[in-house]
């Protein structure tokens, strides 16, 4: 419920849009953006390795996305290749897709709990 309220604020677009939820007894379910292409851990794991220009287009997009949620007050905790899919197959635009253990600098600051340490 956290990563829904969190994505609902957001309007970026490199960052995935939660566009409807419903749950049913065990599970919560997300209607999100859809993606022709892979993760970029699955693109790397296929080519072996990416070019410069390539690295350098999809680095800019990161960068884009990180300035974006600093200057929104959110702090990204698992940003990951997995986390990061490809729009189209074989084109380079690339959406973050897992905000799940994201937090707003707001609730760190008031030192709100935070569900990673709650077990401890």
């Amino acid at each position: 419920m956290r990563e829904m309220k969190l994505c609902a604020e957001l309007d970026h677009p490199n960052i995935f849009k939660i566009h409807e939820t419903f749950e049913d007894k065990y599970k919560l379910y997300f209607i999100i953006d859809e993606f022709q292409g892979r993760t970029l851990f699955d693109r790397i794991i296929q080519k072996g390795q990416l070019n410069e220009e390539d690295s350098a287009a999809i680095a800019g997009y990161l960068v884009s996305i990180i300035k974006y949620l600093h200057k929104n007050g959110v702090i990204v905790r698992n940003l990951r290749a997995e986390s990061i899919v490809f729009e189209e197959k074989d084109g380079l635009d690339i959406k973050l897709i897992d905000l799940s253990l994201a937090i707003k600098e707001e609730d760190v600051k008031q030192g709100a709990s935070d569900p990673l340490f709650e077990e401890f």
